[in-house]
């Protein structure tokens, strides 16, 4: 699936959720969501894995300036791609400015990504952010599984852990933070205009709290399908709506032609040269 296409199904998928077969992480029954907490803090002791192999308390990431927490798995080639490159082209023009205006914190939720796939994924979002002097400021890390399921339900973020597939099926969103770590708002989907995320970074900044997104689109990168044992993009719904969207403006197309038509000829000029004409033949 090529990356155009890939951006076009996730901006037209709805929420997504997956079965509750063998799978784990902090999301009940598997059902992949976002329960938005506005306020709610992270926790500062958990204890994470750097790309670089250094090991890093949450705590050490806050306290100087906005952070994006961004929860993704480095092996997702849908979704989690797609936002991390929203993000990076959002600030290649160095406004918001990296390591001024924000820090960026990516955490896999991916029990068993390693810190060489955390680098691997770094390497790729720098080439597209094109600012060599911001990688100290979007650092890439993994986690303790118990660690990670603290933070992620710390900010209402769920997702599930599928070993049999080794998959994750998780939504995509990202989360603004304060300072002093609390969730000052909800960024959702795999679009963030410059001018939409400065202004965000400039209430966490102030310490302020956005209200909650109302009816937001949840992304989801996986849905768990048990013919197969496997988990899919949802494309077939998306086929299906599109599809009856379509008769539909077909239907109206055709309505409104012949309902065009239908006064036409009732018109006192168009009745009139009907009977002209039928006398002259």
């Amino acid at each position: 699936m090529t990356r155009s296409l890939r951006r076009w199904v996730a901006l037209s998928l709805l929420a997504v959720s997956s079965g509750a077969l063998a799978q784990t992480g902090n999301a009940p029954g598997g059902q992949v969501a976002v329960a938005q907490s506005p306020g709610a803090r992270v926790p500062v002791d958990i204890v994470l894995t750097e790309s670089s192999g250094a090991r890093v308390r949450l705590e050490d990431l806050l306290g100087k300036r906005p952070v994006l927490l961004t929860l993704v798995f480095y092996r997702c080639t849908s979704y989690c791609d797609l936002e991390l490159t929203a993000i990076a082209k959002a600030l290649r023009k160095g406004r918001p400015a990296l390591g001024e205006d924000l820090d960026i914190v990516t955490v896999s939720i991916h029990p068993h990504e390693t810190v060489q796939e955390a680098a691997k994924r770094k390497a790729e979002v720098m080439a597209v952010l094109k600012r060599p002097e911001d990688a100290p400021h979007w650092r890439f890390f993994i986690g303790d599984a118990r660690d990670v399921e603290r933070l992620a339900t710390s900010v209402g973020y769920l997702y599930s852990y599928d070993p049999k597939a080794d998959r994750v099926s998780h939504p995509t969103v990202i989360m603004v933070l304060t300072p002093d770590g609390r969730v000052s708002r909800y960024m959702f989907g795999v679009d963030y205009p410059t001018l939409e995320l400065e202004d965000a970074l400039q209430m966490a900044a102030r310490g302020q709290l956005a209200k909650k997104v109302e009816d937001p689109v949840l992304l989801g990168c996986l849905v768990y399908d048990p013919s197969t044992g496997g988990y899919r993009v949802v494309v077939g719904r998306l086929l299906q709506v599109a599809g009856a969207g379509t008769v539909l403006i077909l239907l109206a197309s055709i309505t409104v032609m012949a309902l065009r038509n239908r006064r036409q000829a009732l018109r006192p000029e168009a009745i009139g040269a009907g009977t002209s004409s039928g006398e002259n033949a």
